[in-house]
């Protein structure tokens, strides 16, 4: 298979596998799950993105937390925004051996 289409379907899959870790989060409207597909690495496992996911919620918390100093009133949840998910990304420690890619290439 040609790289730009691996390429392609790697990132598909990605998208798929956030989709369905971030499936019950208020996602704002400027979040695109292919974007950050396309910024993970490729030795990115589910369990990474399962991090990846909740630490990107945390951030959007924490956020949200400072700000009601701000304004007590906007409490009833999360919204998590684009750059939580890019804040977060650089900070995972990525600890599995085996990576999504080496799974797929064994299908």
């Amino acid at each position: 298979m040609p790289k730009v289409f691996w390429d392609l379907k790697f990132r598909l899959i990605y998208r798929e596998v956030l989709k369905a870790l971030t499936r019950k989060f208020k996602l704002h409207e400027d979040v695109s799950l292919y974007s950050i597909a396309k910024k993970c690495p490729p030795n990115f496992t589910g369990v990474d993105m399962y991090a990846f996911c909740v630490d990107a919620w945390f951030h959007a918390a924490k956020r949200k937390v400072l700000a009601a100093d701000a304004d007590p009133t906007n409490m009833n949840y999360v919204v998590v925004e684009y750059e939580d998910f890019v804040t977060t990304l650089p900070l995972l420690r990525i600890q599995s051996v085996h990576t999504i890619m080496d799974v797929i290439e064994k299908l």
